[in-house]
């Protein structure tokens, strides 16, 4: 039997479930350069109306290795490469909720998907390349459409598994939690299988907690 773990991260400091409305109704660009972990330094600019992140431009992370990784939304340009990257990373790892056979999307049903996350105002779905060659993704959605979860996220990551362990994971998930608390989320969630350790990891060191298993 396959045991599946929920874990939680707060944004506002405590699983406390109080509502949160963003009160700005402008247009405004958010410039935030930080030097995290890997003392690199990288700029982050967003574009931000009503509370809700929209777009963000490409930025370029180093990973442990010293590889540049280029960190930007998804396009429908890149419908073709998503379904490949999901059918061989589904079959790379046990830990990923879909066998390869079960993702089943035509590349035009992945670019209305892409399109329709790229239209949602509380949504986002990164890819990371390396010399544009796509190797990752990290999402952000709304959990539910009702205003009593309007402060709950989920994210979900996944990588091709040449990949893990150097990093990206890790930068990737920085972005989208800094991300999410922009856009308004007050906690963020995300399912984990029991025995990934490696995964657990990472998300304690970020700050998650374990809320249901």
């Amino acid at each position: 039997m396959v045991h599946r773990v929920a874990v939680g991260w707060c944004l506002c400091g405590s699983f406390s479930g109080r509502m949160y409305y963003p009160k700005a109704d402008y247009l405004e660009e958010v410039k935030a350069i930080t030097s995290n972990l890997s003392g690199c330094r990288r700029e982050l600019k967003i574009e931000v109306w009503r509370g809700y992140i929209m777009t963000i431009e490409p930025m370029i992370v180093t990973d442990k290795i010293g590889r540049s990784i280029v960190l930007r939304n998804a396009e429908e340009d890149d419908a073709a490469s998503l379904i490949k990257f999901m059918k061989i990373t589904t079959g790379e790892t046990p830990f990923l909720i879909r066998e390869p056979d079960e993702f089943s999307l035509t590349i035009e049903q992945e670019k209305i998907f892409i399109k329709e996350q790229k239209d949602n105002p509380r949504a986002l779905m990164l890819i990371a390349t390396v010399d544009e060659k796509h190797i990752g993704n990290c999402s952000l959605n709304g959990i539910g459409q009702y205003r009593r979860y309007a402060h709950r996220c989920e994210v979900a990551i996944a990588l091709y598994q040449k990949y893990c362990g150097t990093g990206i994971g890790k930068l990737m998930l920085e972005r989208i939690l800094t991300i999410a608390k922009k856009a308004g989320y007050e906690q963020a969630e995300l399912e984990v299988i029991a025995t990934n350790e490696y995964a657990i990891n990472l998300y304690r060191k970020l700050g998650f907690a374990t809320v249901m298993s």
